[in-house]
């Protein structure tokens, strides 16, 4: 029995000092995915001019359908922040927008260049339910020319028809040429998302895709509180409160 002690003695000792020699065998222990939600994304606004549309988010009219439900808040919102320039890299790059629960079946998206000429547009189903959703300019639209201004707008339709009065919101998008420090850094930003790139996108000023990225990472993991933390935050700092703990949206 002594014997035996002794070598279960002598086993745990080696184990521990193996342990304290090493001390990534218990950091490798951990889930991988942890060090993925120890960082912070900061959105930090751009120098220069100010977009036309000053104002983030706000909806015209009330921002709901007439037989909507009266009593909905938040109603239709651009999730932009207000009084910056929204850059983007992509040359088709995703647009944002809060859609409350609504009868409307379908939506109107356009977008328009720095002359108001017309860059594309396209009809998109609506769900019933609330929440944000990402419109995806597709592959075969146009490209945004670097340095030009473009303007969106995103009205849904109460009626069969679109008319003048129906609920919409409006934004604006510049696609811009990366730095030097986001090109070497961001080669692969869109194929693998992560925080870290999130975060560069976001301090270089690039709106549209810090959202990108944030998005497919909560689509990804939608029940990391961490992750839905961060997304929070970043709304909340751009003063969009009032959607900041929304849900996203898959659009069928």
């Amino acid at each position: 029995m002594k014997r035996q002690a002794l070598q279960s003695s002598l086993v745990l000792g080696v184990l521990s000092s193996t342990m304290f020699l090493n001390p990534l065998a218990m950091v490798q222990a951990q889930p991988s995915q942890g060090e993925l939600f120890a960082r912070n994304v900061t959105f930090v606004p751009p120098n220069g001019d100010r977009p036309k549309d000053s104002q983030g988010g706000a909806s015209r009219d009330d921002g709901k359908c007439p037989q909507d439900d009266k009593a909905l808040n938040p109603y239709l919102t651009a999730v932009v922040p207000a009084n910056v320039q929204r850059l983007t890299l992509q040359s088709q790059p995703s647009i944002f927008v809060y859609i409350p629960q609504t009868t409307a079946k379908k939506a109107f998206f356009s977008l328009q260049d720095h002359k108001n000429g017309q860059h594309y547009q396209t009809f998109l189903p609506l769900e019933k339910k609330g929440g944000i959703v990402k419109v995806d300019l597709p592959a075969d639209a146009p490209s945004l020319v670097v340095g030009n201004d473009y303007q969106w707008s995103f009205v849904m339709l109460c009626g069969d028809k679109l008319l003048p009065d129906d609920p919409a919101v409006t934004g604006t998008i510049r696609r811009v040429n990366p730095g030097e420090n986001v090109t070497s850094q961001l080669k692969d930003w869109q194929q693998n998302p992560s925080l870290e790139k999130a975060d560069l996108l976001g301090k270089a000023g690039l709106w549209y895709d810090m959202l990108t990225v944030l998005m497919a990472l909560k689509r990804e993991q939608p029940n990391n509180v961490q992750l839905n933390s961060i997304w929070s935050n970043v709304l909340q700092a751009s003063n969009l409160d009032s959607i900041a703990t929304k849900p996203i949206i898959a659009r069928k």
